[in-house]
């Protein structure tokens, strides 16, 4: 995606920066306003050396996935005991 800074100037004559795609979406602007374009140019540069940190941030970050919820956690308590087992054979109750 290509991308350019546009530097701008304010009533107070103050200088502005904005990093904008070619679609116009804008990527990261100045805060404040800078006294001289020197200082604003300074600003970019500045950005530029966090971009190339940030690129190597993001393209090693992990993706972690917490859309899937976790087991549910066994409760604590009495442990279940187990039925005797059913006798099989005739029932003395029907006839």
């Amino acid at each position: 995606m290509a991308a350019k800074y546009i530097i701008t100037q304010d009533r107070k004559k103050q200088f502005h920066f904005n990093l904008k795609t070619t679609t116009g979406e804008i990527l990261a602007s100045s805060e404040n306003g800078y006294e001289d374009k020197k200082t604003c140019l300074k600003g970019i540069a500045s950005l530029q050396k966090e971009i190339v940190k940030l690129q190597k941030i993001i393209t090693t970050a992990k993706i972690v996935d917490e859309t899937v919820p976790a087991a549910p956690a066994k409760r604590p308590g009495r442990p279940k005991s187990k039925a005797a087992p059913k006798k099989r054979g005739r029932n003395p109750k029907s006839k």
